[in-house]
C-alpha cells in the first residue's frame, strides 16, 4: 500500500469479488461475474450521482466523511443541482486535490 492508493469498501449487501486482495486488482473487471444485479456499473467502477446521493452513499467516495457528505448536500439544497462534477469545488473544503482523487467516482 502506498501514499493515493483507492480502497474500496463495500456497502452492505454489494456483491464483490475477491480480486483486490492480490495487489494487481487493477485488471479489466470484464471477466468478473456478469449476472450481477444491474443496479451498479462493473464491480467498484460505480458512480455517484453528486444530485441525487446521500450522505451514506457520498461517504462511500475516497476522503469524504460525515461532515464533508453534509456539507455536499446542504451546498446542493441550497444552490440547487450541480451542472457539471466541477461544481463539486464549490464546496467547503473540497479543492483541486480532492476534486481530482474523486472525479473519476462522480456523476451529475
Amino acid at each position: 500500500m502506498k501514499d493515493q492508493d483507492k480502497i474500496h469498501i463495500p456497502y452492505k449487501g454489494e456483491k464483490v469479488e475477491n480480486a483486490a486482495t492480490t495487489g494487481t486488482g487493477t485488471g479489466s473487471p470484464a471477466s468478473s461475474t456478469s449476472s450481477e444485479s444491474g443496479s451498479s456499473e462493473q464491480g467498484s467502477g460505480e458512480k455517484i450521482n453528486l444530485n441525487t446521493a446521500n450522505i451514506a452513499d457520498l461517504q462511500k467516495l475516497t476522503g469524504i466523511g460525515e461532515k464533508k457528505a453534509e456539507q455536499i448536500i446542504a451546498y446542493r439544497e441550497q444552490k440547487g443541482s450541480f451542472k457539471k462534477i466541477e461544481d463539486l469545488m464549490q464546496v467547503s473544503g473540497i479543492g483541486e486535490k480532492t476534486f481530482a482523487s474523486l472525479k473519476d467516482q462522480l456523476a451529475v
